[in-house]
């Protein structure tokens, strides 16, 4: 239950954060331009995956000469063509949060319409005032082209909801969304190729579209599919009924967008409305039932939920390393320049002058994802100090766990100093191996104890061979330390951008580039005779063969590495390549750390007993929502 929810919620986070990318674009691409990247980019990306069913469809189709069945196909790709252009016109006039609110009335009322029963017109009602609010709170500010195209955007969704199962009836698996993905791309082409020109083809704005189609549409119709084989449609009705309040959020947390007190209660009052037709009969008991699943992998964990929050701190910590180095690389700037006040252009992203819109949210997405890092560090040391197998508390977890929400705090305190400092290289340095060393480390050792016991450490390797494991985790540490120092010194150090749009190099180490780059290399070069030395000692002695296989998996990871960082060297270190290189450091390491940790064990973890059930009370199925 707890990951449905997350998946349902992540999904609409997704969707959310690829329109306030668009509301971002559309200051340098038209609405009707960035409608059709965002269209173009999701139908290829669908293609790509999903291109001999599809093709099978179509050949079908002419075969059969099913014109029913491809007249349905195409107004499904009518009405999602129609819901997008008309819901990103309406992002161009009025806050994030209102348009989504009125475009849920769409599925709001083909829910209310499915059920048939006099009590959903309560409902309606509740809807109703909640419009009623947003109209009154609006301040002047409600762009009444704006409402008009949320309403028509709403109308499009009502007809995706219904033209969706109709789809889904005809054709076999995903075939028929592509097709209708394809047909509503072509759709918006010639107005958006019309009103967007040359600025649409720009390389920036083609990756931004790229991004826009993968957050809005690919993401999320996979996570909500996920999500739909676990639970009831009805409970996913609800749970996506939180796609106003997400959209309000997004919009003041990525575009400053405040709504007042009687707007947020008119978000509020569409989203309770739009649960409850979806929910049907909402009582206290199912309500409490719900909260009870959704918070049963914090406070009574399992063993599965707590190695899946350690598995998801290691991701979160190796995704933010990797977008800091992104924004170092990538010359975007200090996106909080007067840390600690931090004024408010500096928490929203905004736009600065000097910066692409590539930069601007390049730099922003790192700071943002501080967000789910610090909740996932929370939650983790929470379910490690919840988690009792045997009906004692394992402290070894609780000690590892606590390192995370610690080291955030750490972070924050050091990435704050490194603002003030102007990108000073040595705190840098520290920045960057405070997060790869010990936190990213402390995830890792988290996540491979999970799955143990408590008992001491047996080996499973010969003692020479632990002694090479341990030296490769040593060596591999010491390698991304020079690697700092590397970047530090190098032209890649990192720029400020001044008020006026300048930029201005950052401190650098006073080291020869050469000889630290040749240091560098060295260092490369030992580990790969370890390795080596390692993979071969294991291969032929009676090693287990996980631990041949995280062999293996580095030796090939340090070549690719080596191939990469010469590559890099001989052209002149293009930002890109060396941010792939920096990038599968933190992949390398985090495997050079779990062969480490496989040459010995613990025993197997104790079986906790599973959490209590709890009723679930199956309800019939209501109309599914898009992504």
């Amino acid at each position: 239950m707890g990951v449905s929810a997350f998946l349902v919620l992540a999904g609409a986070i997704s969707v959310q954060a690829g329109a306030g990318l668009a509301d971002r674009l559309f200051a340098e691409v038209p609405p009707a331009a960035v409608t059709t990247l965002r269209l173009w980019a999701a139908a290829l990306i669908m293609l790509a995956v999903g291109w001999r069913g599809a093709a099978r469809a179509v050949a079908d189709l002419a075969r059969r000469r099913a014109w029913r069945d491809g007249a349905a196909t195409a107004s499904f790709g009518i009405a999602l063509g129609l819901m997008n252009f008309a819901i990103y016109q309406a992002f161009a006039r009025i806050p994030l949060g209102i348009a989504v609110t009125i475009e849920f009335l769409g599925p709001l009322l083909v829910a209310v319409a499915g059920a048939r029963r006099r009590a959903s017109l309560a409902w309606v009602a509740l809807a109703a005032a909640g419009v009623l609010l947003l109209a009154r709170g609006s301040s002047g500010h409600l762009n009444l082209a704006g409402v008009a195209f949320a309403i028509v955007s709403a109308a499009g969704w009502a007809g995706y909801i219904l033209l969706s199962k109709a789809t889904g009836q005809r054709f076999a698996g995903s075939s028929g969304l592509v097709i209708a993905m394809c047909v509503a791309a072509a759709l918006v082409t010639t107005p958006g190729v019309v009103m967007g020109r040359t600025t649409m083809f720009r390389p920036s704005a083609l990756a931004v579209g790229a991004v826009i189609g993968l957050l809005s549409s690919v993401i999320p119709y996979w996570l909500e599919f996920e999500a739909l084989r676990r639970v009831p449609a009805r409970l996913f009705g609800v749970w996506m009924s939180l796609q106003p309040a997400v959209a309000a959020l997004i919009g003041l947390i990525l575009l400053g967008q405040r709504l007042s007190l009687p707007e947020w209660a008119g978000v509020g009052c569409v989203v309770v409305a739009s649960g409850g037709a979806a929910g049907g009969g909402i009582t206290m008991e199912r309500v409490s039932s719900w909260l009870a699943r959704l918070a049963a992998p914090v406070l009574r964990p399992n063993q599965a939920s707590v190695r899946g929050f350690a598995l998801a701190s290691v991701i979160a910590n190796a995704v933010i390393i990797c977008t800091g180095e992104a924004v170092r690389l990538s010359s975007s700037g200090l996106g909080c320049p007067d840390w600690p006040q931090c004024t408010e252009s500096s928490v929203v992203a905004a736009h600065s002058t000097g910066q692409t819109t590539l930069n601007t949210w390049i730099e922003f997405s790192n700071r943002l994802l501080n967000f789910p890092l610090v909740a996932i560090a929370g939650l983790t040391f929470i379910a490690c100090l919840c988690y009792k197998p045997d009906g004692r508390r394992r402290r070894d977890l609780v000690w590892l766990s606590a390192i995370l929400p610690l080291g955030v705090i750490a972070q924050a305190v050091v990435g704050g100093l490194v603002v003030l400092s102007k990108l000073n290289p040595a705190l840098v340095s520290l920045h960057y191996l405070l997060s790869a060393a010990i936190i990213l480390s402390a995830a890792v050792v988290l996540y491979v104890r999970t799955g143990e016991g408590a008992g001491p450490a047996r080996p499973l390797v010969r003692a020479d061979l632990r002694v090479l494991a341990a030296l490769l985790a040593g060596v591999t540490a010491a390698m991304l330390a020079a690697g700092t120092v590397v970047t530090g010194t190098g032209p890649l150090a990192g720029t400020t951008i001044d008020s006026h749009g300048h930029l201005h190099t950052v401190p650098r180490y006073h080291f020869n580039l050469e000889e630290v780059t040749q240091l560098h290399a060295d260092i490369g070069w030992f580990i790969g005779a370890i390795a080596v030395a390692l993979v071969i000692g294991l291969r032929f002695s009676d090693a287990p063969r996980q631990t041949v296989r995280f062999g293996w998996i580095v030796l090939i990871g340090l070549g690719v590495q080596g191939i990469i960082g010469y590559t890099q060297y001989f052209n002149h270190l293009p930002a890109g390549l060396v941010w792939v290189h920096v990038a599968s450091a933190v992949v390398l390491w985090i495997f050079v750390l779990r062969l480490y940790l496989s040459t010995r064990e613990r025993g197997q973890a104790p079986a906790a007993p599973d959490s209590p059930p709890i009723s679930r009370t199956e309800t019939a199925v209501s109309p599914g929502l898009p992504g």
